[in-house]
């Protein structure tokens, strides 16, 4: 896991540089997968870092850990990790547990399952984005 501290998942830059230390050291001695999670101060996923640390760790696998349960808004949250390039995602569906959480988890594999559908159907990303933004306000 990269995370420079505990706490929250707000990092200043210097925090932002030793993440991307971390990641080199880690690949240098052979990580296969990475776990981490970084927001901005409105609660969105930062897409930026986040891409970029991202990149930094092909092409061992990457998960977006669960600075996802502290999100403003998790549809959109969930389309950011997955434009990025996520594998997996570590949920509680924004709660403590998953159980608690279950309405919430259900309704992002939901969303997660048609974006699996629209990919394999020779749909450009574009096109699954636009679906499903459509699909969520109907």
């Amino acid at each position: 896991m990269i995370r420079p501290r505990g706490g929250d998942f707000l990092y200043n830059d210097e925090e932002y540089e030793v993440m991307k230390m971390e990641v080199e050291i880690f690949k240098k001695h052979g990580a296969d997968g990475f776990v981490f999670g970084i927001l901005t101060k409105d609660g969105k996923v930062d897409v930026t870092r986040s891409k970029c640390l991202r990149d930094m760790c092909l092409p061992a696998q990457v998960t977006f850990h669960r600075a996802f349960d502290m999100v403003s808004d998790p549809h959109t949250a969930l389309e950011d990790v997955i434009v990025i390039g996520f594998e997996r995602l570590l949920t509680s569906g924004l709660e403590s547990t998953a159980l608690e959480g279950l309405e919430m988890l259900k309704a992002l594999v939901e969303k997660v399952f048609i974006y699996i559908f629209l990919l394999f159907s020779n749909f450009s990303l574009h096109f699954c984005k636009w679906y499903i933004i459509g699909h969520t306000l109907h």
